[in-house]
């Protein structure tokens, strides 16, 4: 290792992986961000993509994401790290439909650099993992980013229509 940081840091290559499609800019985002449940680190960003859907004359952007399982514990129970891993599929499940959902987030707003937080948002609309797919898909949720873009862009409408008016 270059330091003592680079040995002390957790690989989290080794996870399960996941592909999550966001809808909105990826911009800020990199291979190597933090992916984190309520600010712990769970996993990181492992691969960004542009993807040509011929089927549906579309671009999406997956981001590939590894979450190592054995950043969990279980509270009253003594399985073991393998347990978990072994579990993972029924687990995973039950989040998902409790309404797990991975979301970026901006982590600096200086620098504008992003991460993926994970949290439950009990409203999110129902969805069902594919363990067939080569790299299963992870439900997403659209970030505050972008719900800030909307209000802001509304509010400058308002100002500008009330400018327009007073002229």
């Amino acid at each position: 290792y270059k330091n003592h940081a680079d040995a002390i840091k957790k690989d989290y290559k080794i996870g399960l992986k996941y592909v999550v499609n966001f809808s909105e800019s990826v911009r800020g985002l990199s291979v190597g961000a933090p992916v984190e449940f309520r600010g712990k680190r769970v996993g990181e960003v492992t691969d960004i993509q542009l993807v040509y859907d011929k089927d549906q004359l579309k671009i999406t952007v997956p981001v590939a994401i590894t979450i190592d399982y054995g950043r969990l514990t279980l509270k009253g129970n003594k399985e073991t790290e393998s347990d978990i891993y072994d579990a993972h599929e029924s687990r995973t499940d039950f989040f998902v439909k409790q309404g797990l959902r991975a979301q970026l987030q901006t982590g600096s707003l200086l620098t504008g650099q992003l991460f993926v937080a994970m949290d439950f948002f009990p409203d999110a609309p129902a969805f069902v993992m594919n363990w067939d797919a080569e790299i299963p898909e992870f439900p997403s949720q659209p970030g505050t980013i972008d719900d800030l873009k909307i209000h802001l862009s509304s509010i400058l409408r308002k100002v500008d229509n009330m400018m327009t008016q007073v002229n």
